[in-house]
């Protein structure tokens, strides 16, 4: 597992300190060129994909419901939807919701070049 960032213009410093500030405790991968963003169909940052060793996306949606809204937080996080979704997929056992709705800002997207 790691932690991927999806924004061009961020540098691995700024990458490694947003890490450290939210004790993020993955390594840390820039994708300044959206392969995996793409890869995962991701559009909402914070937004989480599992992939199986074979490349196919398994999960992909918010890490858990902490936000019912954006910037509006739940006093009690109910649902582990990315820990859910890890743990089945390493048990073997399909996940319940490979797919649920991120709540962040949206990821701009990478025109292609000439």
């Amino acid at each position: 597992m790691c932690l991927v960032h999806a924004d061009p213009g961020i540098t691995a410093e700024q990458a490694i300190g947003h890490a450290e500030e939210y004790r993020i405790e993955l390594p840390v991968a820039l994708d300044a060129e959206h392969y995996w963003t793409k890869k995962a169909g991701a559009t909402i940052a914070p937004e989480a994909a599992v992939f199986s060793p074979t490349g196919d996306l398994l999960y992909r949606g918010r890490i858990d419901n902490q936000y019912a809204e954006l910037g509006k937080r739940r006093a009690t996080v109910t649902a582990y939807d990315l820990r859910d979704a890890v743990d089945a997929t390493a048990s073997g056992r399909p996940i319940a919701m490979p797919r649920t709705e991120a709540i962040g800002c949206l990821i701009p997207r990478i025109e292609a070049g000439p």
